[in-house]
């Protein structure tokens, strides 16, 4: 979900640094800091309207809500948001040794640096309440400068339900909100990779529908801020619930490993932008999405990455699949035992149908001898790799194919390249 970034700061508005984890320049500067979020810019609550406090607890009175007590406000915050409430502080930008508490705090997932104010919803200490983000993420609760007691029915009736059915898990609210503002809570898978409820899950997986937008949805579903782990990456959780809910979108899952080069890591070509400290922590990350779509049966994707990339093979064999069974026993099964060698590399592989009229072409070994066929319409993996590469079975003319576990020559005339 897309968060707007504002350009000015009206009244009480609260604004919070977001990390830019698409281009991911990651904030290792964390000696000092105690937990990964900050209250937004330079508005404790001191400079906003205390009116509008009192105001949001005399309407919900009106409601007969439930204020939570302090260990219900303290674990759902921390369970939904992976924020500890107690030690969460203030820090301005300009000042980055202040640590101070302020009753007003912005649910930001992490700390950073930058100084592009995103809006997140915000918690109150002590009277235990949450003011949610409104329109479609854009608008914040008291952006537009009015006061609570002149906003309109439904934001204030937004403001009880997301509140309803965030500490007391009621389902009439949740109804509320899915049909009336769904964006209130979508950014919780987003955001903080919550997915503690399997009905809201659902919800939001069925929502995002289909073609770009939900690629974009689902690369910043999967992959972003992991609280435990305090670094991007793969968010397992998520990625197990849309294997569950959604299996759909186990396709999806498949494009980010097709864009496995696209995550970067630091160097020092790449100071800036980069998505991952290190290439370990890149590769076992993505170890995990490629052992999900070998449990998926989508090993295709992961064919043509080994194929244009043979040294992610060979890392993975390197670091043993990082445990993962599954993604170990296909991968070599179907390309062998040797590790990538940078002095003896392996042939790259290009995959391929037959191109001849008799509807199959016979593939041979290295004395001619025919060995199998393959039929039109059947892809194969076929190498054009030289006699330094091939070895002693290197025929002039004829390419290096494997099918099926089967390996052999077929004559290139008979070939034709679909990538």
């Amino acid at each position: 979900m897309k968060l707007a970034v504002y350009t000015s700061i009206i009244g009480m508005s609260l604004l919070s640094c977001k990390q830019n984890t698409t281009n991911g320049q990651n904030d290792t500067d964390q000696n000092n800091i105690k937990q990964n979020i900050m209250v937004s810019q330079d508005y404790p609550l001191k400079y906003t309207q205390k009116q509008d406090v009192k105001s949001i607890l005399s309407y919900l009175q009106t409601k007969f809500y439930k204020t939570p007590s302090d260990s219900i406000f303290r674990n759902v915050i921390a369970e939904k948001f992976k924020i500890d409430i107690d030690t969460a502080f203030y820090m301005p930008s300009s000042i980055s040794y202040l640590k101070e508490k302020y009753e007003e705090v912005g649910l930001a997932p992490f700390l950073n640096k930058s100084d592009s104010p995103i809006l997140y919803a915000r918690a109150y200490r002590t009277n235990k309440f949450i003011c949610p983000l409104i329109e479609d993420s854009i608008e914040g609760f008291f952006i537009d400068g009015k006061s609570f007691e002149d906003y309109p029915r439904e934001r204030k009736e937004i403001l009880y339900h997301f509140n309803n059915w965030m500490f007391h898990d009621n389902k009439a609210s949740f109804a509320y909100l899915k049909a009336k503002k769904p964006y209130t809570f979508m950014h919780m898978i987003h955001d903080y990779a919550y997915t503690g409820n399997d009905e809201y899950t659902k919800f939001i997986l069925k929502s995002i529908g289909e073609g770009r937008h939900a690629q974009e949805n689902v690369d910043e579903m999967a992959m972003g801020w992991v609280a435990k782990k305090k670094r991007y990456g793969v968010r397992k959780n998520v990625v197990e619930k849309i294997v569950e809910l959604q299996p759909s979108l186990v396709f999806n899952i498949g494009m980010i490993v097709s864009d496995f080069e696209g995550y970067t890591v630091k160097s020092k070509e790449r100071n800036q932008f980069y998505t991952y400290e290190t290439k370990e922590q890149k590769l076992e990350d993505f170890s995990y999405l490629m052992n999900v779509l070998v449990d998926q049966g989508m090993v295709g994707i992961l064919d043509e990455l080994y194929n244009e990339d043979p040294m992610v093979l060979g890392l993975l064999k390197k670091h043993d699949f990082y445990g993962y069974k599954d993604l170990k026993n296909y991968s070599l099964k179907r390309y062998g035992q040797t590790p990538y060698d940078e002095e003896h590399p392996k042939p790259v592989y290009d995959m391929a149908v037959i191109n001849d009229p008799d509807g199959y072409t016979n593939v041979r070994d290295k004395s001619g001898e025919i060995i199998f066929k393959i039929m039109d319409g059947e892809e194969f993996m076929v190498s054009k790799s030289d006699k330094k590469i091939i070895g002693e079975f290197y025929k002039e003319g004829w390419w290096f194919v494997r099918f099926k576990g089967k390996e052999g020559w077929i004559h290139n005339s008979r070939v034709k390249i679909i990538k």
